[in-house]
Order: C-alpha cells, then structure tokens, then sequence
C-alpha cells in the first residue's frame, strides 16, 4: 500500500551489498549529529548496562543460567553478526566489549571490581587488608569466574551439539 493505493511490485535480482547478495528493502538513514549521537551511545550504554544487571541479578537467583557465554559462543555470536553486515558485527563487538567491562567490575577478585572495592576499603580504614584475607577472597573470586566460565563453555557446547 502506498498512499492508499495497492502498488504490484515486480520480481527483483538480488543485488550485491557489503560482500553478500541482499534481496528485499533497505531502509536508509541518515547519521545523527554528534550531540543527538552522543546522547543516543550513553542511552544505549545504560539500557544495556541495565539488562546485563538484570541478567546477574537472575543469575544468582538460579534463573538465566542459559544466557552465559564462553568464547566459544562470543565468536560464534560474532561469526553470525559478521555475516550480516559491517554494522552488526560492529554493533555486537561493542555490546562484547561493554559486557566484558562491566564483568571486569564485579567484586571479585581477579577482576578490577574487588581491586576497587579493597582500594577503598584501605582508604576508610587507614590500613591494609591482610593477607590471609585478600588470598581466601581470591580464592572464592576465583572460583565464581572459573564457575561463570564452565557453565558459559556448557552452553555454548550445548548450543553446537
């Protein structure tokens, strides 16, 4: 429909674009202006900041074991995106890159989160944690990423299988 009217669109020859032959409709699109672009990247970075919280979130509730990921699957992902187009695979190693940031901030251990946290925990108190205590931290961190890891890995081996 068109204005109304029921328009008879003929057969189309796929047409080659971004090294794939396409068949169907584009829809093109402008650029944003850089503040619209920039507020629109924060916008997005919080929505998917929020929906990798929620995902933690029913992790440790015993949901959403389902949605973890190894390598395996984040290039598997990535291979899928790459077929698509330039602006997928771009799209998707952003959202790997962010994913992996905000692991990295978790309070545990071996990632930069507890580093944080043990940063300002010596600050308040005046003095360093002790030892024993920053290896049985490390310890229990390390576990819950070896943990993450083995059930991304399970999955992703499911998921091939």
């Amino acid at each position: 429909m068109r204005d109304g009217e029921e328009v008879t669109l003929p057969p189309t020859a796929p047409q080659l674009d971004d090294g794939a032959y396409r068949l169907g409709f584009i829809i093109a699109r402008e650029g944003l202006p850089f503040p619209d672009a920039a507020q629109e990247s924060v916008a997005l970075t919080g929505r998917v900041t929020r929906e990798i919280g929620y995902s933690l979130g029913r992790l440790v509730q015993g949901d959403g074991r389902d949605e973890i990921s190894s390598p395996v699957g984040i290039v598997q992902g990535s291979s899928e995106a790459a077929k698509q187009g330039a602006e997928t695979f771009l799209f998707v190693l952003g959202l790997i890159s962010l994913s992996i940031a905000l692991l990295n901030l978790l309070p545990l251990l071996p990632l930069d989160g507890a580093h944080i946290v043990f940063a300002i925990a010596e600050g308040v108190r005046g003095r360093t944690v002790r030892r024993e205590i920053y290896e049985k931290v490390s310890v229990v961190g390390l576990g819950i990423v070896l943990l993450l890891f083995f059930i991304g890995l399970t999955n992703d081996i499911g998921r091939l299988s």
